[in-house]
């Protein structure tokens, strides 16, 4: 394994910017209080605004190999400041693989494809690659949003005896993932938290008052009457492990 480097805090920071003001360029982050996002259907018992009001298309991270690799040298420095060792990487099925791919060639560490059903052929398993029983993985997300599918990703690889607590993302949607991780003992890394993107785009001025709630209102008003309503739902939902 290669040693990753970690960055100092102005450069890791000034890479953080570049990255938010381009993809608010691209228009790859949609900002509506009114929106209602996909994701939002894992509570539909809350009220009108459970979700932040921000949506980031991550596929957007993979398009353009400047800023690719501005995110890559932020996982990388997030690597180093957890010292940890890995042995292999693994993608959460399927839009992280590529980011996971490329992870595992800059540490110089294998990586391992773990797929959404076992194959009906061949080895009719859940992961293909070669590793063996306790090396420890290093998984990847693009975006954290309730958990569920790192969760299951986290299943198949234990499941298979390797030993896996990390998962690296970009971002962390902040509806729910920290519970579900903290539940099934997985140490969940994001890059970003939906409020280091409004941060800076209030700085920028791109955030402006608009008809009812606004992205500030979201997280000096509603976020506080949220935050025990979500940790209700997975106290009381029926259908987790």
């Amino acid at each position: 394994m290669l040693t990753p480097k970690e960055l100092p805090d102005n450069i890791r920071l000034a890479y953080e910017d570049e990255i938010i003001d381009w993809l608010f360029a691209t228009k790859a982050i949609i900002l509506d209080a009114k929106r209602r996002f996909h994701f939002q259907s894992a509570y539909p018992e809350l009220f009108d605004y459970p979700c932040p009001p921000l949506y980031l298309d991550e596929s957007v991270f993979q398009s353009d190999p400047i800023h690719r690799q501005l995110v890559v040298a932020l996982l990388l420095d997030r690597v180093a400041r957890m010292q940890l060792h890995f042995q292999k990487v693994a993608g959460v099925a399927d839009s992280a693989i590529p980011m996971a791919i490329i992870l595992s060639e800059q540490l110089d560490i294998g990586h391992i494809w773990v797929l959404k059903e076992p194959k009906v052929s061949g080895t009719e398993r859940h992961i293909e690659g070669i590793y063996k029983p306790e090396e420890t993985v290093l998984t990847y997300d693009n975006a954290f949003s309730t958990g569920d599918s790192v969760v299951k990703h986290f299943k198949k690889v234990r499941l298979e005896k390797l030993a896996a607590q990390v998962v690296l993302g970009i971002i962390d949607y902040d509806i729910g993932s920290g519970y579900s991780f903290l539940e099934q003992r997985i140490w969940g890394n994001p890059l970003f938290t939906v409020k280091r993107f409004v941060d800076r785009l209030i700085k920028l001025n791109h955030i402006t008052k608009r008809k009812g709630v606004t992205v500030v209102d979201y997280f000096e008003v509603l976020r506080p009457i949220i935050e025990p309503l979500i940790a209700q739902k997975w106290a009381n939902d029926p259908g987790r492990d």
